[in-house]
């Protein structure tokens, strides 16, 4: 199961909610790796982070194997 949590508005000064569950962890989309990468549980993030991130970001259940 994979949900696209975000997209590139990066409009709102709130902390956007990317993944609501807690059993829930981000990815996200990764050119240098040619797969995804985990980076956070929970899955709060500001705008600021999000730019830093990258906009192509998922919420997958336990790791990246069970997406």
């Amino acid at each position: 199961y994979t949900k696209t949590c975000f997209n590139d508005d990066l409009t709102n000064p709130k902390t956007t909610e990317l993944c609501r569950h807690s059993m829930y962890f981000c990815f996200k989309n990764s050119w240098i790796a040619g797969g995804v990468e985990r980076i956070k549980r929970g899955c709060s993030f500001t705008p600021q982070e999000i730019k830093y991130k990258g906009k192509y970001i998922y919420c997958r259940t336990r790791d990246n194997r069970n997406a």
